[in-house]
């Protein structure tokens, strides 16, 4: 080795020659231990990033490699940023278990900006968000919080409706389980508003009903949606939505291929609620009067449904019958006992009427309970008496403890509340008694005596159709009077599609009458006549007797004369088929009366006869008889001075109830 570097050191001797090639072999020597020198004392990966951290005042002074420093250079370092140095912590080795606990870290969550914007309420925004993950094949996770956004977003327009639908297609899947409460409290609100403020948009309701069998939501929404349901369609329109409601909810609950445990009780729990919806469903086609709908349903089940025994006697009417009966039985037995007599002696009136309302097995008619009413509130030491009474008499004794749901005689305290208020003269409080107890079902929708913030956290019932016609007398007072002939529009054309127990009676046709002649005159009143027999419907001698009544009492003798004759005679109406109903006792004796107070003696006197003979001709109970001696009464007193528009309100009142 020594040898070989000693032959290569002559050999260079040789070839350059003189010492200055000895100098430029040496120079060549050192510059290559000073490259090799500085490249072993040069500066590792961190010792790097500590140099290029370091202030620029100790790189300023290193030396000049490049290019001797200038002004320019001077200048530029005043306006760069002071540069700190931070020691970077070293990289853990990677391992399977943490170095420090032995607990596994949780995984970091990526942002869902679509949920965020809908806690923040910013809707419009999320739906843009929405639109583009879409439109980039991301998949989108179902949040319950999306249900706050579908019911904020709800309005009575296609758009609201629409947005609704749409949010709600995002809140997460549930399987086949019953309808906890926590469900119930969450839906049943949503369902009430529904029903209250979109029932006339059936296909809405349709879709609602789909998409919640989808979610697997129809026991938290079904059962409280049937009655209404079938309350506002008919029954084929009522059965389609209901068929495909179930058969969404089948397809995302009951398995089809899988044969496990849990399957198999999915599999029960599913079929088992489908046939209670079924049997709920009949029941409610035969309260609200689809007699032939319901018993087509029952001699021909859906396949697979099995009817309870309730749901036969409630359709064939078996359950009523043994309730007459047992009822006609305690009456007969309470008649022949021989202390009745003595235990009603001496007892004040109102004492009475409570002990009847409370102990009688027989409802009491809702005009004598709201008088019950209006006397124990008149008492001012009593305050604690009426709701006493109203406990008791809501909630008997054979109440079952653990109901929740609303009594038959909590619905008829409801309606005396509704008549004693109309008849106080304060239908914004009988309104607002309404809308907190009955969902708006067949009546046309206004917003007279309309809370601003409407509560729906309560159950709420179908109405009767005597409800709706106390509460309709107080929406027509309060509605102005350019509305009302619209307003009866709009009521006959949704009676053509409600339900047989909602279909408008004498007494419904009687409220319209009354305030259309007294607010706009008997031509209104006849034009609103002829309106409901164009309609197929018959007004009934209640409301030709109003119309006779207030021509009476605006001193037009000669067409209350003629109206008078019409009925008499049966008359046909136009080409409808319906003829004029016969003229009741009530009739000729408030026509006479308001006659009398006219003025009009000679024609008073007429009718007079002409009730005469009408009883005459028939089997005139006492009660008649009593009338036509009111009559007569009327008709000896003084005649009072001619009046330029007589009011038959009174009348109106003493002739009908």
């Amino acid at each position: 080795m020594a040898s070989s570097a000693n032959a290569l050191y002559v050999l260079r001797l040789v070839i350059n020659g003189g010492e200055g090639t000895l100098r430029t072999a040496t120079a060549l020597r050192r510059f290559s231990t000073a490259a090799l020198s500085a490249r072993d004392h040069a500066p590792t990966l961190s010792q790097s990033r500590a140099y290029a951290a370091a202030p620029s005042s100790s790189l300023a002074a290193t030396p000049d490699f490049l290019e001797p420093d200038n002004e320019e250079y001077v200048g530029a370092e005043a306006f760069l940023p002071t540069r700190q140095g931070h020691p970077h912590a070293p990289i853990p080795w990677p391992t399977l278990f943490s170095h420090e606990t032995g607990a596994k870290p949780a995984p970091a969550r990526p942002c869902d900006l679509l949920a965020r914007l809908v806690a923040e309420n910013k809707l419009g925004p999320a739906r843009k968000v929405h639109d583009e993950l879409r439109a980039l094949h991301t998949d989108i996770l179902h949040r319950e919080i999306y249900l706050s956004a579908a019911v904020s977003s709800l309005a009575s327009t296609p758009e609201g409706r629409a947005n609704f639908l749409f949010w709600m297609g995002l809140i997460p899947n549930r399987p086949a389980t019953p309808a906890t409460p926590v469900l119930k409290n969450t839906w049943h609100p949503i369902v009430y508003r529904l029903i209250g403020e979109h029932s006339e948009d059936l296909q809405f309701i349709s879709n609602f009903l789909t998409l919640a069998g989808k979610k697997g939501l129809l026991p938290a929404v079904l059962p409280s949606l049937i009655t209404p349901l079938v309350a506002i369609c008919p029954p084929h329109v009522s059965e389609r939505i209901l068929e495909s409601a179930i058969a969404a909810y089948l397809s995302v609950t009951v398995p089809k291929t899988s044969t496990s445990a849990r399957a198999d009780r999915n599999r029960t729990r599913a079929t088992d609620q489908v046939t209670g919806f079924w049997n709920r469903y009949l029941r409610a086609l035969a309260i609200a009067g689809w007699d032939e709908s319901a018993r087509a349903l029952l001699f021909s089940p859906p396949k697979g449904i099995s009817w309870s025994r309730f749901s036969r006697s409630v359709v064939l009417g078996q359950g009523l019958e043994r309730r007459d009966t047992a009822a006609a039985a305690r009456a007969e037995a309470e008649e022949e006992n021989p202390f009745g007599i003595l235990n009603r002696n001496n007892v004040p009136a109102l004492a009475i009427g409570l002990r009847q309302a409370l102990n009688s097995d027989q409802l009491p008619h809702v005009s004598r309970l709201a008088d019950l009413q209006r006397q124990l509130l008149a008492l001012p030491k009593r305050t604690s008496l009426i709701r006493r009474f109203r406990n008791r008499f809501t909630r008997p004794p054979s109440t079952p403890a653990g109901r929740s749901t609303p009594t038959m005689r909590e619905v008829w305290w409801w309606h005396a509340e509704i008549v004693r208020l109309a008849q106080d003269g304060r239908p914004e409080d009988a309104i607002r008694v309404f809308r907190e107890h009955f969902l708006w079902v067949g009546l046309p929708p206004t917003n007279v005596a309309k809370s601003d913030e409407p509560s729906y956290g309560f159950t709420r019932l179908v109405p009767s159709a005597r409800i709706n016609t106390s509460v309709l007398r107080s929406i027509l007072a309060l509605l102005p009077i350019d509305e009302l002939s619209e307003y009866q529009q709009q009521y006959l054309r949704l009676a053509r599609s409600t339900a047989p127990s909602l279909q408008p009676n004498e007494y419904t046709h009687l409220a319209f009458i009354r305030e259309m002649t007294y607010r706009q005159g008997p031509v209104a009143g006849t034009t609103a006549l002829h309106a409901i027999v164009e309609a197929g419907l018959d007004p009934g001698a209640p409301a030709w007797s109003a119309l006779v009544l207030s021509l009476c009492g605006r001193g037009q003798v000669s067409g209350a004369i003629q109206v008078l004759d019409g009925m008499e005679k049966r008359a046909k109406i136009g080409d409808s088929g319906i003829r004029m109903p016969l003229p009741t006792a009530r009739t000729y004796a408030g026509a006479i009366r308001l006659l009398m107070q006219n003025g009009h003696r000679t024609e008073a006197q007429a009718l007079l006869v002409r009730l005469r003979d009408t009883l005459g001709s028939e089997e005139a109970g006492g009660r008649k008889r009593k009338i036509y001696a009111s009559a007569s009464e009327a008709l000896k007193a003084k005649p009072a001075p001619v009046a330029s528009a007589g009011n038959p309100s009174d009348e109106l009142d003493r002739a009908h109830g």
